[in-house]
């Protein structure tokens, strides 16, 4: 079987990445092709791009256990049930998904702020937390919120500083040892 490669193809694998899915198209690869515009690779090459989805496919489950793992807190079967649903969900359903969030970003800024609650959840539930604070329900109910709109905000200002095309870590400046000149 012949795989197509090239500049289209790092694009798609790139692009797979960046909506979070691994599922390749080739039929976009295909199509782009024929429309005669070869779109700007934003990875050097395919085995980047491989890189790439490995270290995001890596993230993703890493990330998907721990929120199935919270939300059963603690509850052997619940844990075992959520895991055998998302994980097939995640695999099989990545391309609609992708689809649905691009056509309703609301679902995007939904999963946002679930994640703030569950993270918050998470803090403030901890034994630990529990036994130096004692947060009355009321505490926990506010430390959920104030996660919700921590991770909302801070994705906002994110996307806001990406699509005004500031770099999201800037160049790091090493300094020579104080007292030395530059050359010298």
């Amino acid at each position: 079987m012949h795989l197509p490669s090239g500049p289209a193809v790092d694009h798609v694998v790139c692009e797979a990445h960046r909506r979070g899915t691994d599922h390749l198209d080739w039929r976009e690869v295909a199509h782009r092709r024929h429309q005669g515009g070869v779109p700007r690779a934003e990875c050097g090459s395919l085995l980047q791009a491989l890189w790439v989805i490995l270290v995001a496919d890596l993230s993703m489950g890493i990330d998907n256990m721990l929120a199935v793992g919270a939300a059963s807190h603690g509850n052997l079967f619940l844990l075992l049930f959520g895991l055998a649903l998302s994980i097939p969900f995640v695999v099989f359903m990545s391309n609609l998904l992708s689809r649905w969030m691009e056509r309703w970003p609301i679902i995007l800024w939904i999963g946002a702020a679930v994640l703030g609650r569950v993270g918050g959840e998470m803090m403030i539930t901890d034994p630990w937390v529990q036994g130096l604070l004692n947060p009355s329900k009321g505490i926990e109910y506010t430390v959920q919120a104030f996660f919700i709109v921590l991770v909302c905000a801070s994705s906002k200002w994110l996307v806001r500083r990406r699509d005004a095309g500031v770099p999201a870590v800037g160049p790091v400046v090493l300094a020579g040892p104080t007292g030395q000149k530059e050359g010298a």
